[in-house]
């Protein structure tokens, strides 16, 4: 390993996440014939190296020029490249069949246009880990991010709700969208006494799926927010 990022102290929640994969992409690996893979918001490279792991042919993206410096020195083996997923340059890159995309979404200005693009680099099926806004409807929420190096490049982003990004990813081409029935073991993935969950896990495909760990989630429908319907406010939270 070369010197120590963020990324490294994120201990828990990076364990989680592995066992979480390893849980998952290996069976579907087998099932869906996946032999290539994209890991977009790569940081240093920690699941790009899992997704070597299950013997897929491996390709990574982050928009940091030093965390792909620091990638090419852990994991030579792994084929990192700079470039930014709200950008339409991002698909120069050649689709893989399985692309996974953890921790990104939420950092940025545009996250349709970057789902829009996640969806043409995957042939079969993605994998998506992203913080949400507890809210049952399809809302964004603009967010002030702190100014350190695991944040945006300018520091401002949408967080999106759940149902928001259910709908997203069906409007940019994928045929289904999963809820794993057991997400990764960490906090912030659910309810606690103080603090709703803070982080969604879905799989969305474009080809079918038969998994009995995963249930389908139908893509949300549009709701008139002007119109004044009794305890409207109500339906916000989940």
């Amino acid at each position: 390993m070369g010197k120590e990022t963020i990324f490294d102290r994120y201990g828990a929640i990076t364990e989680g996440r592995k066992v979480f994969l390893d849980s998952l992409v290996p069976e579907l690996v087998e099932s869906c014939g996946l032999k290539t893979a994209l890991d977009v918001g790569c940081g240093v490279g920690a699941f790009s190296k899992s997704l070597a792991g299950y013997g897929l042919g491996v390709a990574a993206l982050d928009a940091r020029a030093e965390n792909i410096a620091e990638a090419k020195t852990r994991h030579p083996e792994i084929l990192f490249s700079r470039a930014d997923v709200e950008s339409a340059d991002v698909l120069k890159f050649p689709p893989a069949d399985f692309v996974l995309c953890f921790g990104l979404l939420y950092h940025l200005e545009n996250p349709f246009r970057a789902v829009r693009h996640l969806a043409a680099l995957t042939n079969k099926i993605m994998v998506v880990e992203s913080m949400t806004i507890p809210y049952a409807l399809p809302f964004a929420m603009l967010y002030e991010e702190p100014r350190q190096e695991d944040q945006s490049l300018d520091y401002i982003a949408f967080v999106l709700s759940e149902s928001c990004l259910v709908k997203m990813l069906y409007r940019a081409g994928f045929m289904a969208v999963y809820l794993p029935e057991k997400l990764p073991n960490h906090g912030h993935f659910k309810e606690s006494s103080k603090e709703r969950k803070m982080r969604s896990v879905l799989v969305a495909s474009k080809i079918k799926i038969k998994k009995e760990v995963l249930r389908l989630v139908p893509e949300p429908g549009t709701v008139n927010v002007w119109r004044k319907p009794k305890n409207l406010f109500s339906s916000f939270f989940k």
